[in-house]
């Protein structure tokens, strides 16, 4: 009886597009296209799966690697995902087509991040061996192995201008290489502190570090130390920089949100308002306002420019974990400890919408670039896909994939 009634349950949400199986294990890795209208992911099944965002169905799965998928991007002009896997290879896949095009092999052990040019001519790689790599896409071939990291490397990111990959590791370090060069020598700088979070400016010049009290300023170009700030009083827990360069804000454990000028590398501003932790901050709105979320379960939008409150979004009932902003910076949204996922407009200083069927602990939350779905990851093996045109109510789509920790 309860086989049966499991069956209709199914069949009837497949039939209204509520329920669609999909992964048959961990689910590591999820990234969409830039154009917003596909879902990629990735499992510990070893399979990768593409998913239509607007028809809210599977289209395609992807079998070749043998162990567990550990890692997915996607190229900027989305013809291609790349997979690091378990199984110590990267596997090109011909997203159009969707068919796997080649096989990059040399890492010893699990491929665990891996990252593309802008013009997608070079793939780096990192991995559980430590070592990260560079490929030629085009030729199918591995350029260089560099070696500096002791320990699992776990992310890795390219600058926009691609000149420079910057690598992060277990062994608590940051390092940033030259991708002309191509040459370990060209290795800027081991950051050895205790890294609670990192931003990059957007013209690429210096890398904002917090730790413990303190943020690193370096400078990416010149290779050196570019200065410590202090003035907070506890951990360092976020930070978020002007699109123009000129201020980087941050927030912490003491309570407080602060700003820096990075041009005279000095605190202007304490701002205070908060009555417990910081966890997440953001710069918004062409650098005039500053959004920021508590451990007091509120969110603070701030102006930049006068320095003040300007009001106080209240709604959750428990920690406010982190902020998104969305691209047409109309909308904030925030998740929380309460298990709910709210949408706040900045314009009109309003809650918009809240997204609250949510029966676990959310993990995640991410915005698609064309700010109509919310997607909202859980320890309980399963992502859910909001409309954002559909106030207080589940969206048409919801996908059961085995999620570890989307993150």
């Amino acid at each position: 009886m309860q086989k049966l009634a499991k069956k209709r349950r199914i069949r009837f949400e497949s039939e209204y597009n509520l329920f669609l199986e999909g992964h048959t294990s961990k689910v590591s890795s999820i990234a969409t296209t830039s154009d917003s209208l596909l879902m990629v992911t990735g499992s510990h099944d070893k399979t990768i799966r593409i998913w239509s965002l607007q028809e809210q169905k599977q289209l395609s799965y992807l079998k070749g690697h043998t162990s567990a998928v550990k890692t997915i991007f996607i190229t900027s002009d989305n013809k291609y995902i790349f997979s690091g896997s378990e199984d110590k290879t990267i596997i090109q896949w011909n997203l159009s087509e969707k068919l796997q095009e080649s096989i990059f092999k040399g890492h010893t052990l699990t491929v665990s991040t891996i990252a593309t040019t802008s013009d997608n001519k070079i793939l780096v790689s990192g991995s559980w061996d430590t070592t990260i790599r560079f490929w030629d896409i085009k030729n199918k071939q591995q350029i260089i192995v560099l070696e500096g990291h002791t320990n699992v490397i776990t992310a890795v990111t390219i600058t926009n201008d691609n000149k420079f990959a910057i690598s992060g590791s277990w062994d608590m370090t940051i390092i940033i290489w030259d991708l002309n060069e191509k040459n370990k020598s060209n290795v800027l700088e081991i950051i050895d502190i205790q890294i609670n979070c990192i931003c990059l400016t957007n013209i690429n010049q210096f890398l904002i570090i917090g730790s413990d009290k303190e943020i690193r300023v370096w400078n990416v170009y010149e290779r050196i130390l570019e200065v410590e700030l202090f003035g907070h009083n506890n951990k360092v827990s976020c930070v978020s920089v002007s699109k123009d360069d000129q201020y980087a804000v941050t927030g912490s454990w003491d309570n407080t949100v602060r700003v820096w000028n990075l041009t005279s590398k000095i605190m202007e501003s304490v701002l205070e308002g908060h009555s417990s932790y910081v966890n997440c901050v953001k710069i918004i709105n062409n650098d005039k306002m500053i959004v920021s979320g508590s451990n007091d379960n509120s969110i603070i939008l701030w102006s930049l420019d006068k320095r003040r409150i300007l009001t106080v979004f209240e709604g959750h009932i428990s920690t406010v974990n982190d902020i998104i902003i969305g691209n047409d910076r109309k909308y904030a949204v925030t998740w929380s400890g309460d298990k709910t996922v709210r949408v706040w407009n900045l314009i009109s200083k309003l809650e918009h919408m809240i997204f609250k069927n949510h029966d676990f602990k959310i993990y995640s939350v991410a915005m698609t670039k064309n700010n109509r779905f919310v997607v909202s990851g859980y320890k309980k093996k399963f992502v859910r896909i909001w409309s954002m045109s559909k106030a207080y109510k589940h969206t048409d789509f919801r996908t059961r994939l085995a999620l570890n920790y989307l993150k």
